[in-house]
């Protein structure tokens, strides 16, 4: 994962009794390019993906990265 494009938290478990709290990350990463990284990298590969994508509608390959996080609220 290079940057994160976007993310989502939700509160999976909430213990009152004890203050422990379960969180659950959502994050995501797309390998889309624009104009940028066709001139910052000057390989084939990137020009042949920028016009498969601009062009012709092609959709960015994505990644989602999820973990959950244990947290005791005091």
């Amino acid at each position: 994962m290079h940057t994160v494009w976007t993310y989502k938290i939700y509160i999976q478990d909430y213990n009152k009794d004890t203050g422990e709290l379960t969180l659950r990350y959502y994050l995501y990463d797309h390998f889309g390019l624009d104009a940028n990284d066709i001139f910052e990298h000057r390989q084939q590969f990137f020009l042949d993906w920028f016009i498969l994508q601009h062009f012709y509608g092609y959709k960015p390959f994505a990644t989602e990265f999820c973990f959950d996080e244990k947290i005791i609220l005091k």
